[in-house]
C-alpha cells in the first residue's frame, strides 16, 4: 500500500496521518516501512509538543498493543480514544479479546471511589452472561420452573385486561 500524500510528505508526517486515521503503531510501523520504536517517538514528541490529538479525540492512559507485544496480561495499562461526543474507541485487540465485535456490545461496571480513582471494569457477553448467572439461585427439583411461572403470570395479566375490557 502506497502511503505517500505527495512527493514532499516526510515520514514523520505520513506517521501523524496514519495515527490521525486510527491505524495502530504496529500498523503504521509496517506501512512506512520503520522501525515501531520510530514510529512511537514521533508521536510521544507530538504529544509532549502539545500537538493536538488527532481529530479533537484525548488519549487516556497509554496504549498497549497486544498484537505487537503477545502479552495478554489484564493489568496493562491501554490508550482508549475519547471523541468529543463522550464516545469511546477500544483497540481492536482488547475487542476481540472481549469476544465482541462492531456493532455489537460490551458490559461495564463502574466503581466510583470518590478519590478520582473511578475503574471501568468491560466484560464481553459471554463473561457478562456468566455473572449474571452467579447472582441467581440455582434451581432446585422439585420447585417450580421460572419460565412456568412468567407463563401463568402472563396469562393472569391476560385474563385481568380480558375481564377489565
Amino acid at each position: 500500500m502506497d502511503v505517500m500524500d505527495g512527493p514532499t510528505e516526510t515520514i514523520s508526517n505520513r506517521i501523524r496521518r496514519l495515527s490521525e486515521a486510527g491505524h495502530s503503531r504496529a500498523e503504521i510501523a509496517r506501512l512506512v516501512n520503520r522501525s515501531y520504536q520510530q514510529v512511537r517517538q514521533v508521536l510521544v514528541n507530538d504529544a509532549a509538543r502539545g500537538r493536538p490529538s488527532p481529530q479533537g479525540v484525548s488519549e487516556v492512559g497509554v496504549r498497549y498493543d497486544t498484537e505487537t507485544r503477545g502479552d495478554h496480561r489484564s493489568d496493562l495499562p491501554i490508550r482508549i480514544a475519547v471523541a468529543g461526543d463522550g464516545s469511546v474507541t477500544l483497540p481492536a485487540g482488547l475487542v476481540r479479546r472481549l469476544g465482541t465485535s462492531e456493532g455489537r456490545f460490551v458490559i461495564g461496571t463502574w466503581t466510583a471511589t470518590g478519590h478520582g480513582e473511578d475503574t471501568l471494569t468491560l466484560m464481553g457477553p459471554a463473561v457478562a452472561l456468566e455473572k449474571a448467572r452467579e447472582g441467581l439461585p440455582v434451581w432446585q427439583p422439585g420447585e417450580p420452573l421460572w419460565s412456568e411461572e412468567l407463563i401463568a403470570e402472563r396469562r393472569a395479566e391476560a385474563a385481568r385486561e380480558a375481564a377489565d375490557d
